[in-house]
C-alpha cells in the first residue's frame, strides 16, 4: 500500500528565497505536497489549515499576540508545526527552529574588531544586537543603536541625521540585508562615504539585495538554505510521531563573513600598517614568515607583532592565515572542482594537509565537505 503523501503549508510573513528553496527541495525529495502561502489573510489560513504540518513565521513574534491567539485556539490533533520565530504562548505545540541570533551578533562584532574599528553602531533591537553589544563590551567598546522596526514611521531625514551624528569611521551592524540596504541608500543620498566613513554589514547573504547597489553589501551568511532544510526535517519527524524536545533548535552562521565592498576598509591611521595590510592581503598565496615580513618592512618581529595585535587584535601570522582561508573558500565555491592540492597551492597553504587542518579547526569539517555544503548539496 502506497504511503500517504504528507501535506504541508509554508506560511511566511516575509519571503527569503534561500529559506524557501531549502524547504521546497526537502519537500520534493521526500514526496511532500507543499503549499506556499501567497497573499491573503495569514491568520485565517493558519486557523483553517488541516494538513499534516505547518512551517510558519509571522512578522514580529514579540508583539503579534493576535496571531498567537489564533494558533492557540485551533486544534492540533492532526497537525504539527515548526516555527521560525520564538513563540511565547505555551498553548501552541511547536518546535522552534531558527538562526542562532546571538552567535550572528557575536560574529559580526569579531569581524569588525578585526578591521581596527573603534566606533560602532547597531541597527537592530533583537538578540543579534545583544550578541553584538556583549562581544564589543568584552573588548572594551560600546555602540550606538537605533531600532529598524519603526522604519515605516520614520522620516528618511531622521535616519540620515542618526548616520551623520555617528563618530567616523564607524562600523554599523544591521539586523538583515534589507536593513543594511536601507542604511546604504540613506548614506548614498546623504553623501556619506561607504565604507570609508560607514562600514555596513548585513545578515542573510541575499545576493540580489547585496549586489543591487553601486556599493555591494557584506553580509553574515546565516545559512538560510540549511535552515529551511533543517526546519523541514524537524517537521517531518514531528509528523511521524517524534515528540518535540524542550527548547529551540539554533543553527550557527557560517564562520566567515561574506566580504564585499561595504566593509572593505581597515580603520587604522598608521600608514605603515596600512601598507602591511595591503601587502599581506595581496600576497597571502605566497610563502610567509614573520621574520621575512619584518625584514621587508624594516622593523623587528616583536614590533610587527605588537602593531597588528594592538590595532587588529590578531597576529600577522593569523592575519595571513585568515586571507588564505578566504582564498580557499573562494576556490572551493567555484563551479570547477579543483583538486584539493591545487586549491591549497592557489590559496597559499604549504600543503593540502595544512589546509585540511585549518578547515577542521575553523569549520569543524574537511574542505571537501565544506565545498559540498556551500553548494547547498545537503541531505537531511
Amino acid at each position: 500500500m502506497e504511503k500517504e503523501r504528507k501535506t504541508v503549508l509554508l506560511a511566511l510573513a516575509w519571503h527569503l528565497e534561500k529559506l524557501t528553496q531549502g524547504i521546497a527541495d526537502y519537500a520534493r525529495a521526500h514526496n511532500w505536497h507543499l503549499l506556499i502561502h501567497r497573499g491573503g489573510e495569514l491568520r485565517e489560513i493558519l486557523r483553517r489549515w488541516r494538513g499534516n504540518g505547518i512551517i510558519s513565521s509571522f512578522w514580529n513574534a514579540y508583539t503579534d499576540s493576535a496571531t498567537e491567539e489564533v494558533l492557540a485556539a485551533r486544534s492540533w490533533d492532526a497537525t504539527r508545526m515548526v516555527s521560525l520565530v520564538p513563540i511565547r504562548n505555551p498553548r501552541i505545540p511547536c518546535r522552534v527552529v531558527r538562526e542562532d541570533d546571538y552567535a550572528i551578533g557575536t560574529l559580526a562584532a569579531e569581524y569588525f574588531l578585526g578591521t581596527g574599528h573603534r566606533n560602532y553602531a547597531v541597527y537592530s533591537d533583537s538578540v543579534r544586537m545583544t550578541g553584538f553589544r556583549d562581544r564589543l563590551r568584552r573588548s572594551g567598546f560600546a555602540c550606538c543603536d537605533l531600532s529598524p522596526y519603526r522604519a515605516a514611521e520614520r522620516e528618511e531625514a531622521e535616519l540620515l541625521g542618526w548616520l551623520r551624528e555617528l563618530p567616523k569611521p564607524c562600523a554599523v551592524f544591521c539586523e538583515n540585508d534589507w536593513d543594511a540596504a536601507e542604511l546604504l541608500n540613506t548614506a548614498f543620498w546623504g553623501k556619506i562615504a561607504v565604507p570609508d566613513e560607514l562600514a555596513i554589514l548585513g545578515v542573510g547573504n541575499d545576493e540580489l539585495v547585496c549586489m543591487a547597489a553601486s556599493v555591494s553589501l557584506s553580509s553574515v551568511d546565516s545559512r538560510l538554505y540549511e535552515l529551511g532544510q533543517l526546519a523541514a526535517a524537524e517537521l517531518d519527524k514531528l509528523i511521524d510521531g517524534t515528540e518535540a524536545p524542550e527548547g529551540a533548535l539554533f543553527l550557527k552562521p557560517e564562520p566567515l563573513v561574506v566580504e564585499r565592498r561595504s566593509t572593505d576598509f581597515y580603520a587604522v591611521e598608521n600608514p605603515e600598517l596600512i601598507r602591511m595590510i595591503e601587502y599581506f592581503r595581496n600576497h597571502a598565496c605566497e610563502p610567509f614568515s614573520v621574520a621575512g615580513a619584518a625584514r621587508r618592512f624594516h622593523t623587528s618581529e616583536s614590533a610587527l607583532y605588537k602593531l597588528f595585535v594592538r590595532n587588529l587584535k590578531i597576529s600577522p601570522k593569523q592575519f595571513v592565515l585568515e586571507q588564505r582561508l578566504r582564498n580557499a573558500c573562494s576556490y572551493l565555491k567555484m563551479e570547477r572542482a579543483w583538486p584539493m592540492e591545487e586549491v591549497a597551492r592557489r590559496a597559499g597553504f604549504p600543503t593540502a594537509c595544512a589546509m585540511f587542518s585549518t578547515f577542521q579547526k575553523r569549520f569543524g569539517t574537511s574542505p571537501g565537505n565544506w565545498r559540498k555544503n556551500s553548494r547547498s548539496n545537503i541531505n537531511l
